[in-house]
């Protein structure tokens, strides 16, 4: 999608903290030392794909618990904080999230 602004109001985004929760009947597991690739829907038309990380803090992650995770994009995008998205998986919508801090 293309957004219009004035010179340098919006700033694209590629790493974010987010809540996320796996949709029933999916399973994976994080562990630390590993990410899950996937891509990552705004809306209709932004979309990138990334790999999700566990914070420092967290245990090994095995779904469908929520839990909060740093998501890294491949490709920047124009996001803000609480702002929604969705999770695809081969082209499977495997679960939901929400921006809860910006990374850089």
């Amino acid at each position: 999608g293309q957004i219009i602004s004035t010179p340098k109001k919006i700033r694209p985004h590629k790493k974010f903290v987010a809540q996320i929760s796996l949709i029933e009947n999916e399973t994976f597991c994080i562990s630390k030392d590993e990410s899950l690739k996937a891509e990552i829907t705004f809306g209709k038309n932004s979309k990138s794909n990334g790999s999700l990380f566990l914070l420092d803090n967290e245990k090994d992650f095995i779904s469908p618990n929520s839990i909060c995770v740093t998501i890294d994009m491949d490709v920047p995008l124009a996001i803000g904080v609480n702002l929604n998205f969705n999770i695809y998986k081969w082209n499977e919508k495997i679960g939901v999230g929400n921006v809860v801090k910006i990374v850089e």
